[in-house]
């Protein structure tokens, strides 16, 4: 009988030890699947960034553009297409300009709106701007210093500059291009102006022309 309690108590003892290393390797596969989940998360794609596409090769750019002349004064978007990502809903926009502690390099809150009759506006994207060669600027997400968005001068004539965005990461299929001003859409942009910048977008970018897109100016 003894022999027989003894045996009882280890059958038991081994069913809990079991039990317990079960428990333990279930345990650790929930754990790696947070983690791996937080991971997912953390690495997701900025919507700045899939809000963008890969930079053209062999592009047509202004390398006469003065980059520091565009980053020392806040701008208006008043051109741009209505079929980029998320953007259908947009009827202004803009770029404010802060300077930082490192000398050349600029805050940019880029914001948008989708109501004309409201001051009330979105922020879209805070960057950090610098001048990365003649006619390109070089911006990062904040707090995503490790995808690196370039903006190329296509065209900057006076106060107006027609950019096109793109960085190597992006998957828009469409391309960011948009003409922005330091001033209003009435005293800047004229009929003869628009037409030309709508004129090299048609042959540097064919198939693939901008659309006028009217704002609230």
């Amino acid at each position: 009988k003894f022999r027989d309690l003894m045996l009882r108590m280890l059958r038991v003892t081994l069913v809990l030890v079991l039990v317990t290393a079960v428990s333990l390797v279930a345990a650790g596969d929930e754990s790696s699947e947070e983690s791996t989940t937080d991971q997912s998360t953390t690495a997701t794609t900025p919507t700045a960034v899939s809000f963008l596409g890969k930079c053209p090769k062999n592009m047509y750019y202004d390398k006469n553009a003065n980059v520091y002349q565009y980053l020392g004064s806040n701008q208006h978007v008043l051109l741009f297409d209505a079929n980029l990502v998320g953007s259908d809903k947009w009827v202004a926009g803009g770029f404010i300009y802060n300077t930082t502690e490192k000398p050349g390099t600029y805050e940019n809150l880029s914001y948008y709106k989708t109501n004309c009759s409201s001051n009330e506006t979105t922020l879209f994207a805070k960057l950090l701007v610098s001048k990365y060669a003649d006619g390109i600027l070089r911006a990062t997400i904040e707090g995503v210093s490790d995808v690196e968005i370039f903006g190329y001068f296509l065209i900057k004539t006076c106060e107006v500059s027609y950019l096109l965005l793109c960085t190597e990461s992006g998957t828009a299929t469409i391309d960011a291009r948009f003409v922005v001003v330091t001033d209003s859409y009435d005293k800047i942009i004229d009929p003869c102006l628009l037409g030309h910048i709508l004129d090299f977008d048609r042959r540097h970018f064919p198939g693939r022309s901008l659309r006028h897109v009217p704002g609230c100016y």
